[in-house]
């Protein structure tokens, strides 16, 4: 019986596959980097359609998932590890008219890789909670001021404060550059609640400057006494 699988993409043969594995436990899919929006919003749809059959993931990593499919992953009790690659420029936005608030009781490690749209991805966390979460990554081609602030306000309210220990937020397309009226990054003052946090990494190649004087450091030293890098 088949538990674990590592996939190259996302075609017709996977609903075979998927509705032979019900004890799928450990599921990775390749993200192409360059594909047509069309053929990318058809492997969408193909994909969550096929991970409806799999009950028992601990594991998944995968492409960009629609509303249905977080919606199925919020009921699977199994459910540890989440890695998201989006892996495409252009790629189909999720519905707005879609959205809802969900739960993961016991995802423990949340990971973004490969953004090209952060938008998208803010919405399901500002619409989630992940109460055991432990490690937080965030990784996107390019993030706006904007769209940066409500992802440090959208992490602080999804009911981690007290298990997340790792965060990691990076934007490394250095042909990206912010306007030069740009105010600074505050994300300090949101993960302040984060009180058993070890590793903050905060990473941005465009020129977003991060706020932090001494006593807002002075502030986060006291309230994370488990710190070791930041």
């Amino acid at each position: 019986m088949l538990h674990r699988c590592h996939l190259l993409g996302v075609d017709e043969g996977l609903q075979s596959f998927v509705t032979r594995c019900i004890a799928l436990e450990h599921l990775c899919i390749y993200t192409p980097e360059w594909r047509h929006v069309d053929s990318t919003a058809n492997e969408m749809s193909l994909l969550s359609d096929r991970i409806h059959w799999c009950t028992r993931l601990v594991t998944l990593s995968c492409p960009l998932l629609d509303w249905a499919t977080w919606k199925h992953l919020s009921y699977l009790p199994t459910l540890f590890n989440l890695e998201i690659e989006q892996g495409c420029n252009g790629p189909p936005s999720l519905s707005k008219r879609d959205i809802m608030n969900l739960s993961f009781l016991n995802i423990t490690s949340l990971l973004f890789q490969d953004l090209y749209d952060a938008a998208d991805i803010i919405t399901v966390i500002q619409h989630s909670q992940f109460p055991s979460l432990k490690e937080f990554e965030f990784n996107a081609r390019y993030i706006s001021s904007e769209d940066a602030e409500k992802l440090f306000h959208a992490l602080s309210r999804c009911k981690a404060c007290r298990t997340l220990e790792d965060i990691t937020i990076c934007s490394f397309d250095e042909g990206y550059r912010v306007p030069p009226n740009s105010k600074p990054l505050t994300p300090i003052p949101h993960f302040l609640c984060f009180t058993q946090l070890r590793s903050l990494r905060l990473t941005f190649y465009n020129s977003h400057i991060i706020h932090l004087d001494n006593d807002m450091l002075l502030q986060a030293m006291s309230t994370w006494p488990h710190i070791c890098a930041l």
